[in-house]
């Protein structure tokens, strides 16, 4: 995130401030988005879900010059555990809680019925 346009104002933003913010791991950028109260969201980021913590909410609220009340909000109202769940069932894709799916092997399902039978039958 050194290079001059890593991080960019969001175009539209009138209501709040919002910034664009290069990812390493994914090819769209991060959408930061800065409340009033100094709370910072990092759209679809595993570490700011499971800690409302993120390098992309860091490089923003520190370009904007909000990086103490950022703190100050982690402190006072940030959460006081890791939710574990949401940052381990990530996969590389971002795509969270998806458990994989398994295929049947016709052989197997063949031995099993087979099984069922009293009998195994050998390839």
């Amino acid at each position: 995130m050194n290079s001059p346009q890593a991080i960019v104002s969001a175009p539209g933003c009138t209501t709040h401030m919002a910034y664009m913010v290069r990812s390493d791991t994914a090819e769209k950028p991060h959408f930061v988005s800065l409340a009033k109260n100094g709370k910072v969201t990092c759209d679809s980021c595993p570490g700011w879900k499971s800690l409302k913590l993120c390098a992309h909410a860091v490089a923003a609220a520190e370009k904007s010059g909000k990086l103490t009340q950022y703190v100050n909000w982690l402190k006072e109202k940030g959460p006081s555990r890791m939710n574990i769940t949401s940052y381990v069932t990530i996969d590389k894709k971002g795509k969270k809680g998806q458990a994989r799916k398994e295929t049947s092997r016709p052989e197997e399902e063949e031995k099993v019925g087979d099984q069922e039978k009293g009998h195994l039958r050998r390839r």
